[in-house]
């Protein structure tokens, strides 16, 4: 028992250091030191994100075929480096939401803010039944993509419907 806890202890320090570093990367894509302002506008806080994603998955495949493989339970630096990664990614494609005309990505963020605690459970249920519904690992690709539109669409409908009629669930 005393070799799992340490073994526990080791990795929650792991995680929280993936945690300190993402909240460094966030200060330091966003607000870069006190003294640089042009290192502040919104098109190079873009560059940046999307120059560091690159970087990012660059160092996770070259981890990952030459170090060590990805392993989320080890919380090993490949791991790291594919979950800054997919976090950058995602982020980085959200920036370009400017350059869509007519489109305001704040509207969504702004659905979803309202009920987090509701999204978050919804989405859980949605896992849950996709999980028990199928064998999620040996489905096609096209299939997983599908799953994943339509999780998507339930999400961001369900959270426009809340926000439509007024529903907010917070408890705090």
């Amino acid at each position: 028992m005393h070799w799992f806890h340490d073994k526990h202890v080791e990795l929650q320090k792991r995680y929280w250091g993936l945690y300190l570093v993402c909240v460094q990367l966030g200060n330091y894509l966003f607000f870069g030191k006190p003294g640089d302002a042009a290192l502040r506008t919104n098109d190079w806080a873009r560059i940046r994100v999307w120059i560091i994603c690159l970087l990012f998955w660059l160092l996770t495949v070259l981890l990952d075929r030459h170090v060590e493989r990805v392993s989320r339970r080890m919380c090993n630096l490949a791991y790291v480096t594919v979950v800054l990664a997919m976090n950058l990614q995602v982020f980085a494609v959200l920036t370009l939401a400017d350059y869509v005309p007519g489109y305001k990505v704040a509207t969504l963020i702004e659905y979803f803010d309202r009920n987090l605690l509701g999204s978050f459970l919804l989405a859980n249920v949605l896992t849950g039944m996709a999980n028990l519904s199928m064998d999620t690992l040996s489905v096609s690709p096209f299939v997983a993509l599908a799953i994943l539109v339509g999780y998507a669409y339930i999400l961001s409908i369900a959270a426009a419907v809340a926000h439509f009629y007024g529903i907010r669930l917070k408890f705090w």
